[in-house]
This record gives structure tokens, sequence and C-alpha cells, in this order.
């Protein structure tokens, strides 16, 4: 009888510290979810119910454990989409990383990325800015370039480039300035003498114009060749453009500096009901022989096709030079040296167009003037 009274009194007392130390596992696992380590009291609080069981505390431990598993969920994708945030900053699409960071920090808050998406934010704000700031110069620049102010145009354009650069426009601003030299180079070459009157056969044309559709930009040089000095009494280019035309040009017959030179003001005309189509113009000078270029100030909306090889769409017409005319031209140039090359040239690059030119195939067939004649010279 004693030895069963002292075994139950041992077990009391297992059970008392037993209980103690649950109590004390308890407790310890209650301080630890206070600090937020969750995981860390769900193993503690457990550790108590091997030691003393506890129904209200394993349902407590059940709802920790699926508090825990829909925390971890969302840190989980939180971190997918700050992931995916990142690769989208990287590729330069700012407001929409913003989006995405935000989604993130609604999952699963985070003072440093907030700090981050904030920065983003004064970042993006500043650039959209400085976008409209440039916006606001290139049209400006497209008008100043429609009244004829080049040189001015090109400093805007400039100036858009310093706020927002743009290869494109980079591109164009080289191609102003290219023209605006070559303008300002023809201007200073001396003009052509008058050409003497001929009462000669009918005028020549050289022409690459046909009825295949059309494209814009031509690939390679409009070029003829006269075999004897002519009048060019009449040079034409064409300009689909996807049925938009293009303004009119100040054309050059422009040649090197020891040659010839005149200009003109062209007359633009509807072309298979097209405004500006066909650009025209008379400009009556005396070309010497030699092989020519036909240049267009405006190749972006110059018509060319698989028939012409590439070649601008252009027609010319010649007539004889007289007998003065052809005396009048020094005679030992063909015999000690060739004749230089010529160019034709359209300039005027106020009727330049915005940059980004159409390269599109779509458009009607280009048909050559019925009330010329045809013949290649």
């Amino acid at each position: 009888m004693q030895a069963l009274s002292a075994q139950l009194e041992r077990n009391r007392a297992d059970q008392q510290a037993r209980k103690e130390q649950a109590r004390q596992l308890r407790d310890q696992a209650h301080a630890v979810q206070q600090q937020g380590r969750i995981a860390e009291s769900i193993g503690l609080y457990k550790q108590s119910l091997a030691l003393w069981p506890d129904k209200e505390l394993e349902a407590f431990v059940a709802q920790l454990e699926r508090g825990l598993a829909n925390q971890q969920a969302r840190k989980e994708q939180a971190r997918q989409l700050r992931d995916q945030a990142h690769a989208v900053q990287q590729q330069g699409r700012i407001a929409e990383s913003i989006g995405l960071y935000k989604q993130s920090l609604a999952l699963w808050p985070d003072k440093e990325l907030e700090a981050f998406v904030a920065q983003l934010e004064r970042g993006l704000a500043d650039q959209q800015a400085r976008k409209a700031q440039a916006k606001q110069l290139r049209d400006q620049a497209h008008a100043v370039q429609q009244q004829g102010r080049i040189a001015e145009a090109i400093g805007l354009y400039k100036q858009s480039l310093a706020l927002w650069p743009d290869k494109e426009l980079e591109a164009f601003v080289g191609q102003l300035e290219r023209g605006l030299a070559q303008a300002r180079a023809a201007a200073a070459r001396p003009s052509a003498p008058a050409p003497a009157p001929s009462a000669g056969p009918a005028g020549q044309a050289a022409s690459n114009m046909n009825v295949d559709v059309v494209h814009n930009g031509p690939t390679r040089p409009s070029t003829f060749t006269l075999q004897e000095p002519r009048v060019l009494v009449w040079l034409q280019t064409y300009h689909w453009n996807q049925g938009r035309g293009a303004p009119r040009a100040l054309w050059a017959c422009a040649t090197p500096p020891d040659a010839v030179s005149a200009r003109g003001q062209p007359a633009a005309h509807r072309g298979k009901g097209v405004v500006n189509a066909y650009w025209n113009v008379r400009p009556g000078v005396l070309l010497p022989a030699g092989e020519y270029t036909v240049v267009d100030s405006d190749p972006s909306t110059w018509a060319q096709n698989a028939a012409s090889q590439g070649a601008g769409h252009f027609r010319v017409e010649t007539a004889p030079a007289g007998p003065a005319a052809t005396a009048a031209q020094p005679r030992s140039r063909r015999r000690h040296r060739p004749q230089p090359q010529v160019s034709i040239c359209a300039r005027d690059w106020s009727a330049v167009g915005e940059p980004n030119p159409s390269r599109t195939a779509n458009g009607p067939r280009v048909e050559k003037p019925r009330s010329r004649p045809t013949a290649v010279m």
C-alpha cells in the first residue's frame, strides 16, 4: 500500500512538472508570436501540446498554420510581381513597372520598395514633362519648316532632340541639313545664259514612268544621257505617296561649278485624282552633253517600283539647242576630258514631310502623261 501511494505521488509530481513546462512553452510561444515569428511560435505551441494536451490550444495552432500558409503564398506572389516589375522596368516601360510594384506592395508591404517606387514616380513625371516639351518643340519646328524657314526649323528640332532623343528625327534633321547646304550651294551658282532659239525637230523625252504599282523612296539614282547639247524644256517627277501626294518643291538644274545651273518653281498637278502627285517645271535651260541624275527634294514620297528598277519616276523633255548655243559650247573639253556628270535637282526643303515616311507598297498604277511623246533618249 505504501508503494502504491508513493507511485501515485510521483505521478502527480511528474504531471505537475509537465503542466508547468507546457505552460512555460506556451508563454514563450505567445511572446515569439507577438514578435511576428509565427513559424517559430507554432513549433513552441506544439511542444507545449505534446507535454499537456489542450483542445483550445490545438484549434488556435491550426488557425496559426492556416494564416502562415496564406502569408507565405502572398509573400511568394508579391516576390513574383516584384520580379516581373523589375523586368518590365529594364525594358523602359516605367509606368507599367510602377503598377506591378504597387501590386506587390499590396500583398507584402516593404518600406524600401515603397521608397523606390516613389523615386520611379518622380522620374516618370519628369520624363513625361520632357517628352511633352519635346513634342511642342517638334510641332513648332514643323510649322516653321512649312513656312520655308529651314535653318530655324533645324534649331528647334535639335532642341527637341536634346530633351527627347529620337533616331528617326535625328536622321530627318540630317536630311534637312544636307538639303539646306545643297540648296545654298545651288543658289550661289551663276545662272545659265538663255539658250539660243531653234527651229529644229520636235523635242525628245527620257522617262522611266510605267503602269505598275508604286512604292515610296527610290533605291537607286534616276539617270539619263544627252548625246548633244539640248534645251531642258520640261521636267517631271511623280509623288503618289499613298494617295496623299506631296507639296510642290523648288526645282534646280544643278551642275558642277564650271558648268550651268538654273532654278524654277514647279507647278504641282493631280495624278489619278491625287493632289500634287506630279511635280512639273519648265526651266528652259541649256544642258551640255553628258550623263544626268535627277534628284528630288522629297525622296521619301518619290515613287519607284520594280519596273523602274528602284529608280524614282521621272520624265524629261528636251529640244534642240540651235546652232548659236551649240557653237558656244567649249569644243576642247570633249577632246581633253569627259564631260562631268550633271544633276537635275528638285530643291525645296520646306516641302520635305515629317520623319518616318511610309514605305508601303499600296498605291495606284502610274500612267505616262498621254499628251507627251515617249521616245527614250
